[in-house]
């Protein structure tokens, strides 16, 4: 069988003001993976999560941002095993400076999306926004 991979832009928003200039894409306010899935499948490439980690402590907003990774993955995972692979670019939109915690997202997306996506054949770029 052969696998067609298409790139998506997957943005992890703090607070759903950066999707306000946005169209014709997915803002999901779940990240279950089936939610996750359905959104790679999406014909849009570009999706916003809103975990609104901007009203949450650095401790649990670390948790969510970790929770989304793994959920990611394995709507990654599922994504190629049914023949549709997707190229991550995962983009971090948190600019919540504050709450004097800004960049527990960044460095919890960075760790955690490397580390639990680089087992995938194609690596996944990481981009943070200024």
């Amino acid at each position: 069988m052969s696998v067609m991979t298409q790139t998506k832009i997957i943005a992890i928003d703090d607070d759903p003001t950066g999707s306000q200039t946005v169209h014709s894409c997915l803002l999901l306010t779940r990240w279950d993976v089936e939610t996750l899935v359905n959104a790679l499948h999406d014909a849009s490439h570009l999706f916003f999560i809103l975990p609104n980690t901007r009203g949450m402590d650095a401790a649990r907003a670390a948790d969510v941002t970790r929770e989304i990774c793994v959920n990611l993955k394995q709507a990654l995972d599922q994504s190629s095993a049914l023949g549709k692979a997707v190229n991550p670019i995962i983009v971090s939109r948190s600019d919540s400076t504050l709450r004097g915690y800004c960049n527990v997202e960044d460095e919890s997306s960075l760790v955690e999306a490397f580390r639990i996506l680089s087992a995938r054949q194609g690596q996944p770029e990481m981009l943070r926004s200024a």
